[in-house]
């Protein structure tokens, strides 16, 4: 059991993520630009075949539907790109739209990319559609994984990495690729990477009672921190803990027990007030394996 603090907010992170995508696509790709053109068919043969595929077109519109989702808002694509990337997601889960049940996210990520010159299309993974997915894919220069390792209906995460790695292994920029993903898929990799310029050199990891009171205590002396459970995604198992008497920051040595904090979960923003001594005992109790 593991939990981690950091200083790093999740729209930061995804910003960050973002910029660092558009970085590598662009020593992978370089730049263009050409004329544009619309629709799920010419989109997924901007991927596939440079435009050339009849594949795409024989698609069904069930097919369709069950592979891109709803486009709506997607920028029509280069007509000769400098490269092509595929995102793939799955249905499902809070944290997608309404209308195309794509994350929130999704189609303002593809947008920047074909902004900088490449063809960019969402896919959703489903077992049911692996072979198209693969045939489509393959003829991606890289592809964007932002299928989190939970439970979907109709998706066997297992089949999925076995996509992910046979993609990898045809050649295809992984970003990330999924032993990467099995390595770091964890809030711990934020400590692992914590020396690297993508990382925050104040993140700590807790594994036990004693370097959770001591480090954690220490750290929120210093200012707000994130405090993180060492599993869960969007928000989930996610809380920035501020000290409600802000005059205790810069505070050193240790906190008073009964500093009360205002901790916030980030998957509602849902607001608590909690003496330190409470709420170390939460982590005491996810720790111990009673709470998480």
């Amino acid at each position: 059991m593991v939990m981690a603090s950091a200083y790093g907010y999740g729209a930061a992170a995804a910003a960050l993520a973002l910029n660092l995508t558009a970085s590598v696509l662009s020593v992978y790709f370089g730049d263009a630009s050409g004329e544009m053109f619309h629709g799920p068919a010419q989109a997924c043969s901007a991927i596939h075949d440079s435009g050339n595929s009849s594949f795409c077109h024989h698609l069904d519109d069930s097919r369709r539907r069950l592979i891109f989702g709803d486009l709506h808002g997607l920028q029509p694509q280069p007509e000769q790109p400098a490269g092509s990337i595929v995102i793939f997601g799955a249905r499902g889960g809070d944290d997608k739209g309404d209308k195309s049940e794509h994350r929130g996210d999704t189609i303002p990520m593809c947008n920047s990319i074909i902004e900088l010159g490449w063809s960019c299309l969402p896919l959703f993974y489903s077992d049911e559609a692996h072979s198209d997915l693969l045939r489509i894919a393959s003829a991606a220069d890289g592809y964007i994984s932002r299928v989190n390792p939970d439970v979907y209906e109709g998706v066997s995460i297992p089949k999925y990495e076995a996509l992910l790695e046979e993609l990898g292994s045809m050649g295809l920029a992984a970003m990330p690729h999924p032993r990467f993903m099995q390595l770091f898929g964890s809030k711990e990799a934020l400590a692992r990477i914590s020396n690297l310029r993508t990382g925050l050199a104040d993140t700590a990891m807790y594994t036990d009672e004693v370097s959770f009171a001591k480090g954690f205590t220490a750290n929120l002396a210093q200012g707000p921190r994130v405090l993180k459970q060492n599993r869960g995604f969007q928000g989930e198992g996610i809380w920035i803990c501020r000290l409600e008497d802000t005059s205790l920051y810069g505070t050193q040595g240790a906190l008073p027990l009964d500093s009360m904090v205002e901790v916030m979960e980030a998957l509602d923003n849902s607001v608590e007030r909690k003496t330190l001594a409470e709420l170390l005992e939460s982590g005491y109790e996810y720790l111990r394996g009673e709470g998480g």
